[in-house]
C-alpha cells in the first residue's frame, strides 16, 4: 500500500502534498487552467489528443508530469482518479497521482512519468527477459482478479515495467471495476482482451506464449478455468478480432 495526501487548494482542487513547494515555485496552479498555453511556460515533451481527451506531458524543473484533460465525460475523470487510488490501496502499482481538478466543463487528471517502460516496447528484448515478463503479467493478473478486480482494457501495452525496481504496473485505469456482479463476465473479458494483444504483438509465438501465460495465470490463480470459461474466452477473443479488423478497414 502507498500512501497519499492529498491537500484541498480550492474547491475540487487536489495536490499531493509533497509537490506543493514546487508547483508554488513554478506557479503552476495559477497556470493549469490555461491549457492551450501551457507550452508557453512550459517545456511540453508530449502531446496527443483522441477525442474528449487530451494529454499533455510537461517538464517542471525535474518533474515530468502528465496531464490528462477531459472535456466531457467528467464523471469518467473522476472514477478514473478514484480506480487510481483505489488499486494503489488494495497493494496494485500504477500511474501516480499528483493532482486532480474539476471544474463545471472540464477535469484534468494529473500523473508522474512511471518509471519504466510499456510491456511492449520491451518486445525486442531477449526471450528469457519476455518470458519472465509474461509470468509477471499472469501473477499480476491473477492476483488482481483474486482481489475482485477487474480492468476492462486488459491489453499488452497497458502494462509497464520498471527495471529499476523490478515493478510492474498497469495504466488506463477508467473502466476497472471492484466487485462487478457477474464478476465472471468480466473476468473472461480481461482475459479475451489479453488473448487478442498476445496475437496481435508477439508474432507467431503468440500461441506458445499465451498458453504459459494461462498456465502461470491458472497457478497463481489457484484453479483452472473450466471447459465453458475456456470457450467463452475464445469466443469472446474472436470477436475482438472480427471487430478490429472491421475498424482497420474503415480507418
Amino acid at each position: 500500500m502507498k500512501v497519499f495526501n492529498f491537500i484541498e487548494i480550492e474547491p475540487k482542487l487536489y495536490v499531493e502534498k509533497r509537490y506543493l513547494k514546487l508547483f508554488k515555485e513554478s506557479s503552476f496552479l495559477s497556470k493549469i487552467s490555461s491549457w492551450d498555453n501551457l507550452g508557453n511556460f512550459y517545456e511540453v515533451t508530449f502531446s496527443h489528443k483522441k477525442a474528449y481527451r487530451e494529454i499533455k506531458a510537461l517538464r517542471i524543473a525535474d518533474l515530468e508530469i502528465y496531464l490528462k484533460k477531459y472535456s466531457k465525460n467528467l464523471s469518467e475523470a473522476r472514477k478514473e482518479w478514484e480506480n487510481i487510488n483505489l488499486l494503489w490501496d488494495k497493494g496494485f502499482p500504477t500511474s501516480l497521482p499528483i493532482l486532480f481538478y474539476q471544474t463545471h466543463s472540464f477535469a484534468i487528471i494529473g500523473t508522474a512519468k512511471l518509471r519504466g517502460r510499456s510491456f511492449v516496447d520491451l518486445l525486442p528484448k531477449e526471450n528469457l527477459i519476455v518470458y519472465n515478463l509474461i509470468k509477471k503479467i499472469a501473477k499480476f493478473l491473477a492476483d488482481f482478479h483474486k482481489e475482485n478486480l477487474i480492468h476492462q482494457d486488459c491489453y499488452l501495452n497497458h502494462f509497464y515495467f520498471g527495471e529499476e525496481l523490478d515493478q510492474l504496473y498497469i495504466i488506463d485505469v477508467s473502466r476497472v471495476k471492484y466487485k462487478p456482479f457477474l464478476f465472471c463476465y468480466y473476468q473472461i473479458k480481461d482475459l479475451s482482451q489479453l488473448r487478442f494483444s498476445f496475437y496481435k504483438y508477439l508474432g507467431k509465438d503468440w500461441l506458445n506464449l499465451w498458453e504459459l501465460f494461462l498456465k502461470t495465470y491458472e497457478k497463481e490463480l489457484g484453479k483452472s478455468l473450466n471447459f465453458f470459461k475456456k470457450n467463452l474466452l475464445l469466443i469472446k477473443f474472436k470477436r475482438i478480432e472480427k471487430h478490429t479488423k472491421k475498424l482497420e478497414k474503415i480507418s
